[in-house]
């Protein structure tokens, strides 16, 4: 690209000399004298060969097709092809109890845990929720009654206790024989299903 001065073969800049013995009828102030002067100087002053400035060529940004595989669905907004990328959240279930403690048939049974993540750190938060879905005994794998004990947990959901930075599920095992039974869930937006162990005798 050139951007060239529309001045370039102007007379002051083909023949100086002229400058100097040139009449400014069109001044009529020591001011507009000045910058007459000053003007014509400098005309004469710069070479008609710089008075072009030469632009380097212009760099081209072209959008180019961009597709993320994550998922299905993808969406093409302005010839941009691109795939929506879900984060999926993975837990894993650290317990605060002894599973292997059996506890007398028809009592309490509560079922603490945390959240951990990959390296058995705590990551437990009462604003992640855990929802009990159901208990089956592990011997036959089939299920049984599902409650909790005096409403403790309304919705089946685990109540989160900050003492602990963890959950308490108040588990009723009225009506449970003598084994080990097993306590399904589900933990925030991870997809999976979760299970905690306990024995009751």
């Amino acid at each position: 690209m050139r951007i060239q001065q529309l001045h370039k073969g102007s007379e002051a800049a083909a023949h100086p000399d002229r400058c100097k013995g040139r009449k400014m009828d069109y001044a009529k102030t020591k001011l507009a004298v000045a910058i007459a002067v000053l003007a014509c100087a400098v005309a004469t002053a710069v070479p008609a060969a710089a008075q072009q400035v030469v632009l380097p060529p212009p760099i081209l940004v072209t959008a180019q097709s961009v597709t993320i595989s994550n998922s299905p669905g993808d969406q093409d907004i302005h010839g941009l092809t691109f795939t929506p990328i879900s984060h999926q959240v993975s837990y894993q279930i650290c317990l605060r109890y002894d599973p292997s403690v059996a506890k007398k048939s028809g009592s309490a049974y509560p079922i603490k845990l945390q959240l951990c993540d990959a390296n058995g750190h705590n990551v437990s938060s009462a604003s992640i929720v855990l929802q009990a879905l159901g208990v089956t005994q592990t011997s036959n794998n089939s299920p049984v009654a599902f409650d909790d004990t005096g409403n403790a947990n309304p919705d089946f959901d685990f109540r989160y206790d900050a003492t602990f930075e963890g959950y308490i599920f108040n588990l009723s095992t009225k009506g449970y024989g003598t084994g080990m039974y097993s306590l399904s869930f589900t933990a925030g937006a991870d997809p999976t299903v979760h299970t905690a162990s306990f024995a009751v005798k």
